[in-house]
């Protein structure tokens, strides 16, 4: 822990791909749990309603980077 405490990290505004985000160096929050929740809410259509950057197109493409991964 104090290994990670000790590093500099940016946080990066702006950047919409998840890939991107997850394999630079900077630092996020991870919202993979927004997968589960989504997934298992059941509905056909779920509308999502965030201010300006708030990560919509970031959770987005995390997304779409999972559903990839499970067809393959």
């Amino acid at each position: 822990m104090t290994e990670l405490q000790n590093k500099t990290y940016t946080i990066n505004i702006g950047i919409d791909d998840f890939k991107r985000m997850a394999t630079s160096h900077t630092l996020f929050v991870d919202k993979t749990s927004f997968i589960s929740t989504l997934l298992g809410s059941g509905y056909h259509v779920t509308l999502i309603r965030r201010p300006r950057r708030w990560g919509k197109t970031l959770k987005m493409t995390m997304l779409q980077y999972f559903q990839k991964i499970i067809t393959c």
